[in-house]
Formats: structure tokens, C-alpha cells, sequence
């Protein structure tokens, strides 16, 4: 071979070598890139991970306190009524595991009226007495309307309420009001109505519809 094309050839492979070198390089720097970028994905994701955890872990905790503080309300309501004799007087029941109390409104309201009648205002104010003791002091006092499944027809009372919804939240708000009356902060309570759709029994029957027409009283944090 002549010593030109020999030179030529050696040029050509040094050219070649030299090519696959810088690709080889390049490669390796962007491997390099996509290797650390993985590794930072990977830790945020490891410390998201952790953080949730750490989040999930408060939340549980924060629920069973929770629960805790619940019952011991609920212990405290029983516990209230017990050093009462046992009752709140007339018109007043206990709800199921002492979480709260109802008021009938068949004892407490006149029909077709959102006005408490005298012996309503005094159970309200009884529940006030208790309400405003120091084991009370901090939580909050909700106030829920409810109404049998009867539909509001009367065309007075229709005028008045348009139907159940309204019925109900009118008994509410004054129960609201006369619990203000006797004493109990305004920041304290709070006022909901259900209408007929929350009934603690079947309105099927006469006794199950006299039951549903209430006004409840929840003691909460």
C-alpha cells in the first residue's frame, strides 16, 4: 500500500475513533442528567410520602381526641340530668346515648304556630340553667327543626311557612332565641333544620309522627 493511502487511512480511523468517543461522552453526561434527575424525583417522593404519613398519623390522632372529647360530653349531658333527678321535665327526652335532647313540639308549640308557648319557654329555659354550666363552657349548642311527614296544606299555615322546611326552621329559630333569652351566648349557638327528611321513627303510624315533630339540642365542640 502506498504510504499516501496509508496516511489517508490512519486520518479516517482517528476521525472515526475520535466520533465514537464524543457520542460516548455525550451519552454518558445524559445519563449522568437523567440518573440525578430520577434520584431527586425519588427523594421528593420519599418525602412526600413521609409528610402524608406524618399528616395521616395527626389526623387519626386528632379524630380519637375527638371522640373522646364526644363522649365525655355525652357522659357529662347524662351526668347533668342524673343530678336533675333523672329528667329534664315534661316535653324534654333524651336522645340515645345521651347525645343530645329533644324537645317535643306537640308540648312546646301550639299548631301551626313557630311561637313557644309558655311550658316550652320554661323547658328551654331548664336546658339553659344546664347549658351554662362550667362543664359546658367552650362548645357549642346546635339547634335542629324537624317536622313529621305530614305536608304543610292549611292555606294559613302554608302562607306562613310554605312547607315543612320553612315549619322547621322556624321552631328552630325560636328555640335559638329563647335559649339567648335565658342566657346562653349568641357565639355559641347555632341553628339547623331538617324538615321531615331526619325522623327518629316511622311516621306511619300516629305515635311515630309525634315523635318526629322535635326540636333537638346537640352539645358540640
Amino acid at each position: 500500500m502506498k504510504p499516501s493511502r496509508i496516511l489517508l487511512a490512519g486520518a479516517a480511523a482517528s476521525l472515526l475513533m475520535a466520533g465514537c468517543s464524543g457520542r460516548s461522552s455525550v451519552e454518558t453526561e445524559e445519563l449522568k442528567a437523567d440518573n440525578q434527575r430520577l434520584t431527586g424525583e425519588l427523594t421528593a417522593l420519599h418525602d412526600e410520602a413521609r409528610l402524608l404519613q406524618k399528616q395521616r398519623d395527626e389526623a387519626r390522632n386528632e379524630a380519637s381526641k375527638l371522640r373522646e372529647q364526644r363522649d365525655g360530653l355525652e357522659k357529662q349531658l347524662r351526668g347533668s340530668i342524673n343530678r336533675d333527678g333523672g329528667s329534664l321535665g315534661d316535653g324534654i327526652t333524651v336522645l340515645d346515648g345521651g347525645k343530645g335532647l329533644s324537645l317535643n313540639q306537640d308540648f312546646a308549640f301550639a299548631k301551626g304556630s313557630a311561637d313557644l308557648n309558655a311550658q316550652g319557654e320554661q323547658a328551654i329555659a331548664k336546658v339553659a340553667r344546664m347549658l351554662q354550666n362550667k362543664d359546658y363552657d367552650g362548645t357549642k349548642v346546635i339547634v335542629e327543626g324537624h317536622t313529621d311527614s305530614t305536608p304543610v296544606v292549611r292555606a294559613a299555615t302554608k302562607e306562613k311557612f310554605g312547607d315543612n322546611w320553612g315549619l322547621s326552621a322556624m321552631r328552630a329559630a325560636a328555640v335559638v332565641r329563647a335559649l339567648l333569652k335565658a342566657g346562653i351566648p349568641a357565639d355559641r349557638l347555632h341553628g339547623a333544620f331538617r324538615g321531615e327528611h331526619a325522623p327518629l321513627k316511622s311516621n306511619a303510624t300516629t305515635e311515630g309522627k309525634a315523635a318526629n315533630r322535635r326540636v333537638d339540642i346537640y352539645v358540640s365542640l
